[in-house]
């Protein structure tokens, strides 16, 4: 990978039409294109911009070019075009469904005509791919003489393991990110989609034990999720498959080697085989409730084997019983139709800072205490 001080000589040599420039250093580029372009009309055009260095070295001011210039940028995260300066800020929208569904049509029935059997699977591909056309082009190209029943076995799989293509390019701006902000992305991801800002920003604090509304609105500048007109946290279908396949390869063969974990079957296997570990942090269980649904057992045992494990949710379930014990580590604890009139009674519940255990229908007294002293001090 070449420097920015090659892409400073680059820039001298086409705009003067001077071969073979080489300022050295970075500084005397600076001063070579301040003074060799300051008076020429430009249209410079910067694509993938993911530094403040890159614009400073590149395109430090607005004196460094002639009259008339014209300087566009790229890049995946609005701060940074803040921070620098520019009047003109765009964002590229996402293709509207009609022109989703003339460029997916093309890409996948070469002669234009498109066959009715393939019409709601179609949708079903504009939906997945949020609009973004190398999404629609990558995925045309794998269904382009295929079936239905291929169309939709290919769908499946690609929404539980999305290309890799696809996946490379979504996960650039993810690696920009530093640790924390990684953290709040996969968790916002794998467990909070559809949440209420407000409970999502709730449930990090007392996570990390510090506010993370400013790692919230990072993920925000760079695209990687959005706060929808009733303000719930909304990231986009590839995005967040993106990060669920982030934190599925972490242990692919077993789920119970990975920081979360959001998926049903995924869950009752660890929970009911007591194969929980210390790599677990989160447990979310969120699923539908199906009719003649096995109730999930679970007694506990391997909380001991979960000391890392901050935030347990579970809504829409049936448990046969309450365990016998949990995590002293939670931080976190919300229940619904919690199968018990009491916690278990070694659970220390010091670090725990959210207690939410709705529509138990009778509670002991001590467990009404114990949460009216949570909801009012915490």
């Amino acid at each position: 990978m070449h420097g920015l001080v090659h892409l400073q000589n680059r820039l001298l040599s086409e705009m003067v039409g001077l071969k073979d420039i080489q300022s050295g250093n970075a500084g005397r580029g600076v001063s070579g294109i301040k003074y060799r372009l300051r008076r020429k009309k430009v249209l410079l055009i910067l694509d993938n911009v993911d530094t403040l260095e890159q614009l400073e070295i590149l395109v430090g001011g607005l004196d460094w070019f002639g009259p008339g210039s014209r300087v566009i940028i790229t890049s995946r995260d609005k701060h940074l075009l803040a921070f620098h300066g520019f009047e003109r800020r765009y964002e590229v929208q996402e293709l509207n469904h009609v022109d989703a569904l003339e460029l997916l049509s093309h890409r996948v029935f070469k002669q234009g005509i498109v066959d009715p059997n393939y019409t709601e699977l179609l949708s079903r591909v504009v939906t997945y791919a949020s609009g973004i056309p190398l999404a629609l082009e990558v995925i045309g190209s794998n269904l382009s003489g295929k079936s239905v029943d291929q169309w939709k076995h290919t769908l499946d799989r690609f929404e539980r393991n999305p290309p890799n293509n696809i996946q490379n390019i979504l996960q650039i701006s993810f690696d920009d990110l530093d640790q924390e902000e990684k953290n709040v992305f996969l968790d916002i991801t794998c467990c909070f989609k559809g949440y209420e800002l407000t409970d999502v920003v709730d449930i990090l604090r007392a996570r990390y034990g510090q506010d993370m509304k400013n790692h919230i609105e990072v993920l925000i500048d760079k695209s990687l999720i959005h706060i929808s007109l009733d303000g719930k946290v909304t990231p986009r279908p590839l995005i967040e498959n993106m990060g669920k396949k982030i934190v599925i390869d972490e242990s692919p063969s077993d789920p119970g080697r990975r920081s979360r974990l959001w998926f049903r079957e995924d869950i009752v296997q660890v929970l009911k085989n007591n194969k929980g570990t210390s790599n677990i942090e989160i447990i979310h269980l969120d699923s539908s409730l199906i009719e003649n649904e096995e109730a999930i057992e679970w007694d506990g045992e391997d909380s001991e084997e979960m000391p890392n494990l901050r935030i347990l949710i579970i809504r829409k379930c049936h448990f046969s019983k309450a365990p016998k014990y949990l995590p002293n580590s939670l931080k976190v604890l919300e229940w619904w139709r919690y199968p018990s009139e009491e916690l278990p009674s070694d659970f220390d519940s010091k670090k725990l800072v959210i207690c939410k255990l709705p529509n138990m229908g009778f509670m002991s007294p001590d467990l009404t205490e114990f949460l009216q002293f949570y909801l009012k001090d915490r």
